[in-house]
């Protein structure tokens, strides 16, 4: 359905959220936004974000320092 990379996109923005916000693991916010497959959900997080979800956490740790 067409619809799926809309929904793909909210998905990733709520885990960016969540790596930003949280000290959840990885695998848990993957599992929160829909993914069981943690490295699908790193796959897939870094195609839209260009880093890994683990870079992704400490860029946005770095950058309210």
């Amino acid at each position: 359905s067409s619809s799926a990379p809309f929904w793909g996109g909210v998905r990733m923005k709520a885990a960016a959220e969540f790596l930003a916000n949280t000290s959840r693991p990885i695998a848990e916010i993957a599992e929160q936004v829909g993914y069981s497959n943690q490295g699908k959900f790193a796959a897939v997080f870094k195609k839209q974000f260009g880093m890994s979800p683990l870079e992704y956490r400490r860029a946005q740790k770095l950058a309210t320092l």
